[in-house]
This record gives C-alpha cells, sequence and structure tokens, in this order.
C-alpha cells in the first residue's frame, strides 16, 4: 500500500482534469497538501494555529506531498501541469522565490495520465540527496536525485514511502507482504542490512523518524480504519497511538520530538490537520477550511517560526 497522502493523492490529485494556541505546542509551521478548486496547493500553517496560506505560489497547477529541507529554506514536492506531465520540484520559500524541476513524466493518454509518476520526495539529513517513490503500476521502486537536478538514480527496487533517519545511516520504507498486506522495512543507507522492521498481518504505511532515531511512527489499518503506532527502531515496543472511528493517517514527528502533526478525518468527510502529543494525547484540530488538508510536515527548527 502506498503511503496514504500518495494513495488521496494519486486517486485525487493524480486524476485531476482553528483552534486557539496551546502552551504544550511546539513553535513552527507546518506544511501541507490543500485540495481546493479542483486542485491541489502547498499550503503552511502555524502550528499554534493561525490561518493557512500557500506556500508555494507559482509552479505546477497541482502540488502535493511537501518536503522541508534540513536548512528549511527549500520545499520538494510533486507536481502536475494542465498537460497532465507530472514530475518532482523544489521550490526556494526563504528569501527570493526559486523553482527547479527535479523529474518529469510525459503524459501518454489524453485523458493525462502517466506511465509513471514520481511521488513522496523526501531529503537526506545532510540536504545533499532527495529520496521518492517512482511509481510505474503494478510496480514502485526507490530513486535518488540531487536537489541541483540529474539523472534519477535507482536505489532499492520493491519499496514505498520512503523516510531516512535523522543520523542519515537507515531508510524505512514500506514493502509488499502478499494479501494486499504491507510491511515496515528498514536498510542501510549504503543498501546494506535489508530487514523486516514489522510482521503484522495488516496493512502499514507512513514511517516517520523521531529526531533522535529512537522510534518510528506509522499507519496501521485496524477494525476498519487507519491508526497510528509508533515503534522502536529495532523492532521492538509497539505502541498504539490513536483509537478513534475514524481515519488518522501521515503522521510527522515536531522537530523537538514533543509532538506529532498528522491528517485525520475524525472532524467528518474532510481530512484537517491535528497536532498531539507523542502518546497520543491531546489532540487538537489546526485547519477547518472545509476541504482536504493532508501530507503535514513541519519545518525544521533551523528557520521555523511564525
Amino acid at each position: 500500500m502506498q503511503r496514504f497522502a500518495s494513495g488521496l493523492v494519486l486517486a485525487l490529485f493524480l486524476l485531476l482534469p482553528a483552534a486557539g494556541p496551546s502552551a504544550s505546542t511546539p513553535a513552527g509551521r507546518i506544511a501541507f497538501t490543500r485540495f481546493t478548486e479542483g486542485t491541489t496547493r502547498i499550503a503552511v500553517v502555524a502550528s499554534t494555529g493561525r490561518a493557512a496560506v500557500d506556500l508555494v505560489k507559482r509552479g505546477p497547477h497541482g502540488q502535493g506531498e511537501p518536503a522541508w529541507s534540513p536548512d528549511g529554506r527549500w520545499i520538494a514536492f510533486n507536481g502536475r501541469d494542465r498537460d497532465g506531465t507530472q514530475g518532482l520540484y523544489v521550490a526556494r520559500v526563504s528569501g527570493r522565490f526559486l523553482l527547479r524541476r527535479l523529474t518529469r513524466n510525459e503524459p501518454t493518454t489524453e485523458a493525462g495520465s502517466t506511465a509513471s509518476s514520481d511521488v513522496h520526495p523526501v531529503w537526506s539529513p545532510d540536504g545533499k540527496w532527495i529520496m521518492f517513490q517512482r511509481f510505474r503500476p503494478p510496480e514502485s521502486d526507490l530513486y535518488l536525485v540531487r536537489p541541483s537536478g540529474g539523472a534519477p538514480r535507482l536505489f532499492l527496487r520493491d519499496g514505498l514511502t520512503p523516510a531516512w533517519s535523522p543520523d542519515g545511516r537507515r531508510i524505512a520504507f514500506v514493502r509488499s507482504a502478499g494479501n494486499a498486506n504491507t510491511d515496515l522495512w528498514i536498510v542501510g543507507a549504503n543498501r546494506r542490512g535489508l530487514r523486516p522492521l514489522t510482521t503484522h498481518p495488516s496493512r502499514e504505511s507512513e514511517p516517520d523518524w523521531s529526531p533522535d532515531g529512537k522510534r518510528i511512527v506509522f499507519v496501521r489499518y485496524n477494525d476498519g480504519n487507519f491508526e497510528l503506532w509508533t515503534i522502536g527502531s529495532e523492532g521492538k515496543s509497539p505502541s498504539r497511538l490513536t483509537r478513534v472511528a475514524s481515519n488518522e493517517v501521515n503522521a510527522t514527528w515536531s522537530p523537538d520530538g514533543t509532538s506529532i502533526a498528522f491528517a485525520s478525518d475524525r472532524s467528518g468527510g474532510q481530512f484537517d490537520i491535528y497536532v498531539m502529543r507523542t502518546n497520543g494525547t491531546r489532540p487538537r484540530r489546526l485547519t477547518t477550511s472545509g476541504e482536504h488538508d493532508i501530507a503535514p510536515v513541519w519545518q525544521p527548527l533551523v528557520l521555523s517560526g511564525g
């Protein structure tokens, strides 16, 4: 299973023609994908709940799955032009705006679909690489590309939704377990030490590392809903964070490790961005646009702030 954001984005985005402040919430900005007016845009909201605004104001018609660079100055994202051309981009959002296309997938049908789609970009901690998922139905592989551009290179076959460890030495990702199930896996950045992290008979996806590298938050399908869990980075001590009759997805740790942002449809109908403590308590709704808000990602502490 692809990252739920990828699932929702690929199902909707790729097929396209506030609460008050809380002292327990760390300061900073959260970028996310917003479905609006028949397309998708990258918006940003303060973690204390201020009104969201567009972050990437120029570029492709559709934008999704933002990823901050380690210095907080750039956003990597997937985009789709009006003619159906799809690919990865980076945009400098601090100082003078600059937009650069990294990959390009041409439309192959009149409906604008592409033979492959590049989604779910993630930066290496040193900022030298962007890893992403290249989806060629029914296959999905992990690739690397430089933020400055150049030819992408294959990193690993059969992988979804990668997440780089804070020290840059390991990558967590998702791999099919058969019978529609998926598990979390870990591999070294040198492509050695490949091993499963989970072997639960369910669908698990969307790993994200805690800032200290000790735990990984992820999504597990439970009792008809997607719920959030954490597990030790060595595969021990799984812990369920959410127990509600709704879908909780796209979890991402705050840079200081005290909170988790996520997307949820618990308010009914549409997905909104929420923040909670890392033990699953004190959830707080950040967006109330009436549209789908998904795929949140916290700006690094380097430049974070209102």
